[in-house]
């Protein structure tokens, strides 16, 4: 498990296991944050779904067993070819910005 404990002041997870999501968050989320400012990066379906049932939001990886066409019929929002494009999805992504 990879955990970026801050990043533009918001919680990101990279997980490769299947290590239940939901406890691992409330373990690692920063005082202020939670799930709708937090990432699920994954390259498989299963991810996806974890990610969701979570309430977080999910990047979809096509290095893995997910194609972009699975991706866009999960309705990931987030599709990147590898993790050296994540730091264009943290541009973007609006759960990133800190509520004041």
């Amino acid at each position: 498990m990879l955990f970026l404990k801050s990043f533009h002041r918001a919680p990101l997870l990279i997980l490769p296991s299947k290590s239940p999501l939901r406890t691992c968050c409330r373990r690692s989320w920063n005082p202020g944050f939670g799930p709708d400012q937090t990432l699920f990066v994954g390259d498989a379906k299963s991810d996806v779904l974890m990610a969701r049932q979570a309430k977080v939001e999910p990047v979809a990886v096509l290095t893995g067993h997910l194609d972009r066409k699975e991706a866009q019929d999960l309705g990931v929002k987030y599709i990147i070819e590898n993790v050296t494009c994540l730091p264009e999805v943290f541009k973007n992504y609006a759960g990133l910005i800190v509520k004041v």
